[in-house]
């Protein structure tokens, strides 16, 4: 696992690779210091940021239609909040909303599911 400090945005983690430290949920974030900087159009991202459902999607949303290449691979991992299945779930003292059976449809994976269904 590699841990970033806040102070590094972006680090320089090996050839051609950067890391940064940042909300990934935050458009702002985002938009203004990340994309600005780097411009887009990876070949390949890795999403470690918010765990917690709704912030996947949003960071998702912006680094999938505007930081990706065509045809390019996001990957997003520590999707399980998901499928946590209690209404008092929470995750770094964040309650987890849109998770498990309480609200099916508007988990991170229920959304992967119906994009997935309307591609095919």
């Amino acid at each position: 696992e590699l841990l970033l400090p806040n102070t590094c945005t972006p680090c320089n983690i090996e050839n051609h690779v950067l890391g940064w430290s940042g909300d990934a949920s935050n458009s702002t974030f985002l938009f203004e210091i990340f994309l600005k900087k780097v411009g887009g159009l990876f070949d390949f991202i890795i999403d470690d940021g918010g765990h917690i459902p709704l912030k996947q999607f949003k960071t998702w949303k912006i680094l999938f239609y505007y930081a990706l290449k065509p045809n390019g691979i996001f990957m997003m991992v520590d999707i399980e909040t998901s499928y946590w299945n209690s209404p008092y779930a929470s995750l770094y003292g964040v309650p987890i909303m849109n998770a498990g059976l309480f609200s099916k449809k508007n988990n991170i994976i229920e959304i992967f599911k119906q994009l997935t269904d309307g591609v095919n």
